[in-house]
């Protein structure tokens, strides 16, 4: 079967072989690149400079002046504009939730062109509609109408006339927002696109290269649109689509909705030959009952079994994807040892890890701390005692710890004083917690240390630990820098709540990389 990333990268050199170096290939992702190139050098004879290759979000911001922010940043920020406009008594902490669903809106408004006025206009009036919105259909304007129309006729009053109230507020939010991200030289992604396109229809872009090749895009947004237009004038771009014929020709399947815009709005070169009829083929599909989640990994060995699979796998021919990333250990562990060369596409989730679940525990350590009488720390013997349990500390000091929770068991204590919990110097830097917030974030990253410490010098079977815990550190550390700079300036109130909210969300985000070989093997991918 012919390969479209090996098609594109044969026609580009079959055009381009004495200038690749004038070249810029567009691509969705890395990946691709890594293949597109992988295709490309099978052609190359002796030394050249080779196209260079990019993301399109990547060619996109190369032409601002601005920086893509930290989300944190941009929602502190917002925070502030919208408490401004809104007057709301709100905390950060519940604001963060709405925070983020507004920055998308926000995102999607700039991606798609979107007048923001209008869209956040309070109109009931099919008359003003028709004048005011003039560029839409009957069929939108008809739907505007009924939306507005609808909400006033609720029974709930108050309701309808809160949500109104809100409504009215959001554009002076939308306005002043981006007025301030711009003074400050940073953005989110849509903003920087519409900046990028407001320049490029205002004064033009000088683009780097001779000659663009799109390949491999599906769903464009309107300034990627925008962008693709004003290359295709200049005429210094070919695009080249990935599609099957199957669900193109097909105007009901919806899978082919955006391919066929694309190859209307911005069409192939007629030159360019690529099979893209494979869906019309018959294909060998086996589905496989198994009695649990876990038992579809013990499927691969034999899976691999049936397709014939030796250890010098093709890394275009099998892949394993997992619809469950949860799956990812097992899976691994379940790829017979013949098989040495295994690429994994995808991070493993630090909120799988064990870590995570101990960085828990020492949250609610933290939260759970009250003083006693004699103003000593004290907690309540379940927090203890979960620590004490977990398996990263019971290999530290167990003979010490197994009688301390014998005893606590025996003379049923309740409240367990912090400072009698130094059984090892891991123990008394865990248990010795800060008073202040503003120390929380050292305490955290002194304890990772630590453990990263002691995780890369013993055999510990999880090789992945000192890994995952070195990345953790990295998280902290950079949460905690942003956190200084947004209390630094005023933009938000730090407490307790919203630090645990933001530390939790945060670093649950995160995941770490495989290292592998993208161009060898099985690939593994979520």
């Amino acid at each position: 079967m012919d390969r479209f990333l090996a098609c594109c990268a044969q026609y580009i050199y079959n055009k381009h072989a004495a200038n690749l170096y004038d070249i810029c290939v567009v691509l969705p992702n890395r990946r691709a690149g890594i293949f597109f190139s992988y295709y490309l050098q099978r052609y190359i004879r002796g030394a050249v400079i080779s196209p260079n290759i990019i993301q399109i979000n990547e060619l996109i911001y190369s032409y601002s002046d601005l920086y893509k922010g930290d989300q944190l940043k941009l929602i502190s920020i917002l925070y502030r504009i919208f408490k401004k406009h809104t007057k709301t008594s709100e905390s950060f902490d519940d604001f963060y939730f709405w925070g983020e669903v507004l920055l998308s809106d926000f995102n999607d408004i700039d991606n798609y062109l979107v007048n923001a006025e209008d869209l956040y206009r309070n109109i009931s009036d099919i008359k003003e509609i028709e004048s005011h919105f003039y560029y839409l259909t009957d069929e939108q304007r008809i739907a505007i109408s009924r939306f507005w129309n609808c909400l006033w006729q609720t029974e709930r009053r108050k309701s309808s006339e809160s949500f109104v109230n809100m409504w009215d507020k959001l554009y002076p939010v939308y306005r002043d927002f981006n007025a301030e991200l711009e003074k400050r030289g940073f953005a989110y992604s849509g903003m920087i696109y519409r900046k990028v396109v407001d320049k490029l229809r205002m004064e033009g872009l000088r683009f780097k290269y001779g000659k663009y090749y799109v390949l491999g895009l599906n769903a464009l947004n309107n300034c990627e649109k925008e962008v693709f237009r004003y290359l295709k004038k200049e005429q210094i771009v070919d695009f080249l689509w990935d599609y099957d014929s199957y669900y193109l020709e097909d105007k009901i399947n919806k899978a082919g909705y955006f391919m066929r815009e694309n190859i209307t709005d911005f069409p192939q070169p007629a030159d360019f030959s690529f099979s893209s009829g494979s869906f019309f083929h018959n294909k060998k599909i086996r589905m496989i009952a198994v009695s649990s989640v876990s038992g579809q990994a013990q499927e691969i060995p034999r899976f691999l079994e049936s397709v014939n699979n030796k250890p010098d796998i093709e890394f275009d021919s099998t892949a394993i994807v997992l619809a469950d990333e949860s799956l990812l250990a097992p899976a691994l562990n379940a790829i017979p040892p013949e098989i040495p060369a295994v690429n994994v596409t995808m991070g493993y989730p630090i909120i799988n890890s064990v870590i995570y679940g101990f960085i828990n525990l020492l949250i609610n350590l933290l939260k759970n701390r009250k003083l006693n009488e004699n103003n000593e720390v004290m907690v309540y013997h379940r927090f203890i005692t979960d620590i004490l349990n977990h398996q990263i500390l019971r290999s530290i000091e167990t003979d010490r710890v197994n009688r301390y929770l014998d005893n606590i068991k025996e003379t049923n204590r309740l409240n367990i004083l912090l400072s009698d919990l130094d059984f090892s110097p891991l123990h008394k830097l865990i248990f010795t917690t800060p008073s202040e917030l503003r120390d929380f974030s050292n305490y955290f990253l002194d304890i990772m240390a630590a453990l990263y410490d002691i995780a890369k010098d013993q055999d510990f079977d999880n090789k992945l630990l000192p890994e995952l815990i070195y990345k953790l550190y990295l998280e902290i550390e950079k949460l905690k820098h942003l956190m200084d700079d947004v209390t630094t300036e005023g933009e938000i109130s730090i407490t307790e709540s919203v630090f645990f909210r933001l530390f939790r969300q945060y670093i649950g985000n995160c995941s770490v990389s495989y290292e592998g070989e993208p161009l060898n093997g099985i690939q593994v991918m979520g």
